[in-house]
């Protein structure tokens, strides 16, 4: 087993310098990774603080989650490219971090609710973006971890059954 700490907690950019006296105290405290946040998509940033983390002996994982007008389960074709650009970018943003896995609720926007059960369509929507994702994710080694969240924040998948 490993402990890791969620930089989500702090902030949702951790890419700047003034986060390493951070990570050497989440380092010093005996964690072993962190998970980092991906909402800025651009690669280098994430390359250089993927050497950090390395020269400090921290690990990492990645997370990302889809904004309102970046969304898998629209149904709005242009929503929907949106999401994977996103998905695309935050791959290779986990690829340049040097960590294996983005994890997060991939395959819908938070907060956005349609009001009724998940729909047939939406699961279909979800299965083709998030199976193009996986593509693209394969290509750079990186594993997609699919998060369920709870019912005020998506409707799609609130569990793991």
């Amino acid at each position: 087993m490993q402990f890791g700490m969620g930089m989500l907690l702090w902030a949702d950019d951790v890419c700047g310098e003034q986060w390493m006296p951070l990570f050497t105290r989440l380092k010093g405290l005996g964690f072993e990774f962190v998970e980092v946040p991906v909402f800025q998509t651009d690669p280098a940033r994430f390359l250089a603080l993927g050497r950090r983390l390395r020269e400090l002996g921290l690990e990492a994982t990645a997370m990302t989650a889809l904004a309102a007008d970046q969304d898998l389960i629209a149904e709005e074709p242009a929503r929907r490219a949106a999401g994977l650009e996103h998905l695309r970018r935050a791959v290779d943003c986990t690829h340049a971090l040097g960590a294996p896995i983005l994890g997060g609720p991939l395959y819908q926007a938070l907060g956005v609710f349609s009001g009724e059960a998940p729909s047939p369509q939406e699961f279909a929507r979800a299965r083709e973006g998030l199976r193009q994702a996986a593509e693209h994710a394969g290509a750079a080694k990186v594993a997609l971890a699919l998060e369920p969240l709870n019912r005020f924040e998506v409707h799609l998948l609130n569990g793991v059954a």
